[in-house]
């Protein structure tokens, strides 16, 4: 049934084809043609005989006798005679050669203009519309405007032309709205590198000033310029992180998985190390099962993830965090779970945003990357990431498929 099917659409096409809508005009073409030739020569007799009865005098031709034996050997004989055409001017004369041989040059030229008359009407029908909207496209594409759609007109050469044109057109406006989008989060992430800038920055000026203007004349203890320093150094710790983080937002687009086996035990045993130096005072509950003993993973991909919520975790958290490592049916997932205050409403929608942080916010270090750098994680690993209120607090669950 297929071969049936795409049989009738091959000959469908080859009888929508531009050579094959031409023939129909062929036929048409050459009976005009004839026609027209017939007409020019049976007027052009009319007005040879008009122009010699106008411009000629008849003469007499002097009668003769003859006499000869036909065929079937009869004596036939009679006297013979008539009449002759005789132009007395010779402008008449030449007049009557030009209508003679007006029908030499008429014939030639019906026949041009049909052809032509074919030629205009064949491209105003078949032609003119998809080759308008064809120049019309590329104009606007290389004006840069995409939002628009071609529609083919005819199904032959010029229509799969069309649909060539749409296609390209279609492809170009689906990047240009990628690499627009691309452009917006740059644009937002250093409008909000900026503005985080500015509070460590003013700090640092403020110091500054201060030392200026009172290192000159001399009224600064050391124990004063010792402390001072020591505030400066910690603003610039600050940076420093800061534009680590930064660096690290930026350098997640490029980011490609590289899953390798990893024995499940030990990367249990990782994950419970970590969770315990990066709990640090906190009570740890964790709990690991899977239903196999080899993992195929990108396990500097998932420790990541994993890090940056059991921090999360410590820095919310009032007495104690519970952290589940599982793997069931081909996906891993890691849960943890604190006894703090919880996510508000609004950061239930938008704690994964890059540089979100609650007015509230205690840690005034804290720059609102971690869960948006886990997301971005979780979903190159072909995963998600799910915010959360567990029975006492934040609950975050990230995933990784590992199919």
């Amino acid at each position: 049934m297929r071969a049936k099917k795409r049989s009738n659409n091959r000959s469908k096409s080859r009888l929508n084809s531009l050579k094959w809508a031409l023939i129909p005009y062929i036929p048409v073409t050459m009976a005009m043609a004839i026609a027209g030739s017939f007409l020019i020569g049976f007027y052009s007799n009319d007005a040879q005989e008009w122009y010699a009865n106008r411009y000629a005098d008849s003469r007499s031709v002097s009668p003769h006798y003859e006499m000869f034996v036909d065929e079937t050997g009869t004596l036939v004989h009679s006297y013979v005679g008539g009449r002759r055409t005789v132009f007395t001017e010779w402008q008449y004369q030449l007049g009557y050669a030009i209508v003679s041989g007006a029908q030499m040059i008429l014939i030639p030229l019906w026949v041009v203009l049909c052809i032509a008359a074919m030629g205009i009407l064949f491209y105003k029908r078949e032609l003119e519309k998809p080759i308008g909207i064809l120049m019309d496209a590329s104009e606007k594409i290389s004006e840069n405007c995409l939002d628009f759609s071609i529609e083919p007109v005819k199904e032959n050469e010029l229509g799969q032309l069309c649909r060539s044109f749409e296609n390209m057109r279609s492809a170009l406006y689906e990047n240009s709205q990628r690499m627009w989008s691309v452009m917006e989060g740059r644009k937002r992430l250093n409008a909000a590198f900026a503005h985080d800038m500015r509070t460590p920055l003013t700090v640092l000026k403020g110091y500054t000033e201060l030392l200026a203007k009172h290192t000159s004349d001399g009224k600064i203890s050391e124990a004063k310029l010792a402390e001072i320093l020591n505030m400066m150094e910690g603003q610039i710790t600050r940076l420093v992180r800061y534009t680590q983080k930064m660096g690290a937002v930026q350098k997640l687009e490029d980011i490609v998985p590289d899953p390798h086996y990893v024995s499940w035990e030990e990367f249990r045993m990782r994950c419970r190390e970590a969770g315990k130096v990066l709990a640090k005072e906190r009570q740890i509950w964790f709990w690991g099962q899977s239903d196999q003993e080899v993992l195929m993973i990108d396990e500097e991909l998932v420790l990541e993830v994993y890090e940056n919520l059991v921090s999360n975790a410590a820095r919310y958290a009032a007495s104690w965090i519970n952290i589940e490592v599982a793997v069931c049916d081909g996906t891993l997932r890691l849960v943890v779970e604190d006894d703090g205050k919880g996510f508000t409403p609004e950061a239930l929608n938008c704690a994964a945003e890059p540089f979100y942080r609650e007015n509230t916010e205690p840690d005034q270090e804290h720059f609102g990357l971690g869960l948006y750098i886990c997301r971005m994680l979780c979903e190159k690993g072909r995963g998600e990431l799910q915010l959360e209120n567990g029975g006492a607090g934040a609950k975050v669950t990230a995933t990784f498929s590992m199919v």
